[in-house]
């Protein structure tokens, strides 16, 4: 697999090197297109306005035309061999009447096959005056430009090559960077992926960038929490578990052997007994109940009813209890015109009856437990608050999961089974509703339940 991760980064530093050289070659090609085409008018026009200058350089010193023929002579000698033939430039001036000062095509004896460009007029100045005194055009023959252009772009080649080459090594290097900075953390996952799947032992990898491979890492890592917290919570499971099987078998071993020894009556063993297998039939009911929800096997027996109903009863069904524990269960007054909702009576009175019962188990004598019902946002709002031993905030995202007791709220002292909030969560989902807890260490907890009216 690591062999194949080093093949990722030459992958991605070859991909990165092909995507250079096309680059480069497309804009040189782009280049030297534009400037075959582009430079023969601008050598052109380059002539001209040199001749241009010369010209109105020749007539303000002269003050006229009078040295017109040798300033053009002088010129031609550097625009075209002695032969009439062998044609490289032809000038024509003419004064600002338009009338005919010099034309070279005069000299010609053969335009044969050789094809002139004319260029722009430009226009010749008396430089003391700042006046327009007259005209310049020129023509080039074809082939000449072309030797020309060809010339000047062979020129360019070497330094484009040297040019080429130094662009290409430090694209190179920085594309070589950039390929080890996306193939390092996906070799990184690739090995901590590899340390699970053959060691089972799971580590964080270190985030050091906020772009996508970044958020990759964090998300990995926050996958390792995750099933860091999962294995430690089924370690939990398969403990809390094998405790709440083992014991009232315990329990209802030692009856038997008490029983057996005529060391309790038979009544009271009996009865003891029969509390133990109740307790443990309930855990198998609660088993089951779960596995059924997690698997959409259950069916809601919907009805609409009022929540305010609903509540009143499960107080009353509760106070009893209430008062044996010297706690005050209290109903909130219940504000006017409460929406219906459609729920299962039943399942919602087990979710309410767990909530109470969690409220007075983990509530001290002389305190409240108070319910409350109202409308909050298209929704029907049913809280139960007490002012018990509250929830450790690092036990608060845990309370919901199966077998979870808080223990580092001292919770574990108290019988129960870790089953009670988690099939709360499962009924009120099933409602289409939602669950949520705030809770303070040692003073107090309110779960609240939203169901859509």
């Amino acid at each position: 697999m690591l062999i194949y991760m080093k093949s990722i980064f030459w992958r991605l530093l070859t991909a990165f090197i092909f995507i250079i050289i096309v680059s480069i070659l497309i804009s040189t090609s782009i280049e030297y297109m534009t400037s075959k085409s582009q430079l023969p008018h601008l050598l052109t026009e380059i002539r001209s306005q040199t001749i241009a200058q010369i010209l109105s350089s020749s007539y303000t010193r002269d003050k006229g035309w009078e040295n017109l023929q040798q300033e053009i002579s002088r010129l031609e000698k550097d625009g075209y061999s002695e032969s009439p033939v062998n044609i490289s430039m032809r000038i024509v001036v003419k004064d600002i009447s338009g009338n005919t000062l010099y034309n070279s095509f005069s000299n010609l004896v053969n335009l044969g096959k050789f094809s002139l460009i004319e260029g722009e007029s430009v226009h010749i100045l008396d430089l003391d005056k700042s006046e327009i005194i007259g005209t310049v055009t020129i023509y080039i023959r074809r082939e000449f430009l072309k030797q020309e252009t060809t010339r000047y772009l062979y020129s360019l080649i070497k330094p484009r090559i040297i040019q080429g080459l130094i662009s290409i090594i430090i694209l190179v290097f920085v594309a070589a960077l950039m390929s080890r900075r996306i193939a390092v953390p996906i070799i990184a996952l690739t090995r901590a992926t590899q340390n699970i799947s053959e060691t089972g032992e799971t580590s964080l990898i270190p985030v050091k960038t906020s772009d996508e491979l970044g958020q990759m890492t964090y998300s990995f890592n926050q996958m390792i929490l995750s099933l860091g917290a999962q294995k430690q919570l089924r370690e939990n499971l398969i403990r809390d578990l094998s405790h709440e099987i083992n014991t009232p078998l315990s329990v209802i071993r030692l009856e038997a052997k008490g029983l057996n020894n005529k060391l309790v009556s038979p009544e009271k063993a009996s009865a003891q007994i029969i509390k133990e297998v109740d307790k443990l039939s309930n855990l198998v009911n609660d088993l089951d109940w779960l596995i059924e929800s997690d698997s959409g096997l259950i069916k809601l027996d919907l009805e609409t009813c009022s929540p305010g109903l609903l509540i009143q009863s499960e107080v009353e069904r509760w106070q009893l209890k209430a008062e044996m524990e010297s706690i005050s269960l209290e109903l909130s007054v219940l504000p006017p015109g409460l929406p219906e909702i459609r729920i299962d009576k039943v399942r919602m009175s087990q979710v309410l009856g767990n909530l109470i019962e969690n409220g007075l188990k983990y509530s001290p004598a002389g305190s409240r437990l108070v319910v409350e019902c109202y409308e909050e946002n298209n929704d029907v709002v049913i809280s139960v608050c007490d002012n018990g031993s509250g929830i450790a905030a690092e036990d608060i995202p845990l309370i919901f999961e199966r077998f979870y007791r808080g223990e580092k709220s001292g919770e574990m002292n108290k019988e129960g089974r870790g089953l009670g909030l988690s099939i709360v969560k499962q009924i009120v989902e099933i409602h289409q509703g939602r669950v949520r807890v705030e809770s303070v260490d040692r003073e107090g907890s309110c779960f609240y339940i939203y169901l859509p009216s």
